[in-house]
């Protein structure tokens, strides 16, 4: 989804019938016959707002509903992860060839593929094991919560995903994530936001009064910011 409330499925406009206060005497006197405001209903298209609002649904209910931070977030980061599953636990960043990242392996619609889409690399590169071969992931949540999957078998995949990450760069591992569709994300230091080539080909990076500062954050054709 992005911000104009684009799903994989398609366009999704969403839209709310609010409702407006009118003042019909500032706008037309003889009609308003001493009735000042007449409520009135207008569509207005909130998909913008549904987008933003969904982009930090896991934290809008912290602090406000629970008294403390998101599980893993601020002081919760030394806390072990929390189950997503009973008696699983997924690491909070996994390591790669040159640093750490983030890949969410189950949950929802977006989730669900992940762990089959991680583990077909490790197929490819010839590193699945052959207990693991053979059997769709697509939907191993489901699958595990019925018994269907052993919990042996979802630590041997976890350990087996975390095993590919291990031996990938950053970027290689971003690349693979783009394409295959994972929420997946490198912790990046400082020098490598400096180098990253998305940054790099948007001309993100300025020199001001020799120093390199960030730049313009979007670009648009025919409103062009400065």
């Amino acid at each position: 989804m992005n911000a104009a409330g684009r799903f994989a499925g398609g366009e999704q406009t969403i839209k709310r019938r609010l409702p407006i206060d009118v003042n019909l005497e500032a706008a037309e006197p003889r009609v308003a016959s001493g009735r000042h405001f007449q409520r009135r209903f207008a569509d207005v298209d909130v998909s913008m707002q549904a987008a933003v609002v969904w982009t930090l649904m896991n934290a809008t209910g912290y602090p406000p509903n629970t008294g403390g931070d998101p599980p893993a977030y601020a002081s919760n980061r030394k806390n072990e992860p929390a189950e997503v599953l009973p008696g699983i636990r997924f690491p909070k960043l996994y390591e790669c060839l040159d640093g750490y990242l983030t890949c969410q392996l189950a949950g929802g619609r977006v989730g669900k593929q992940a762990m089959q889409t991680a583990l077909g690399w490790a197929a490819r590169e010839g590193t699945l094991p052959e207990r693991l071969a053979g059997r769709d992931w697509s939907n191993w949540a489901m699958e595990y919560l019925a018994g269907t999957i052993p919990p042996e078998d979802v630590f041997l995949a976890i350990e087996t995903v975390s095993g590919f990450f291990k031996r990938h760069s950053q970027h290689e591992l971003m690349q693979l994530g783009t394409d295959g569709g994972l929420l997946l994300a490198p912790i990046l230091k400082v020098d490598a936001v400096r180098s990253d080539p998305q940054l790099e080909q948007r001309q993100y990076w300025v020199e001001v009064e020799g120093r390199t500062q960030p730049g313009i954050p979007v670009r648009f054709s025919k409103t062009p910011m400065v």
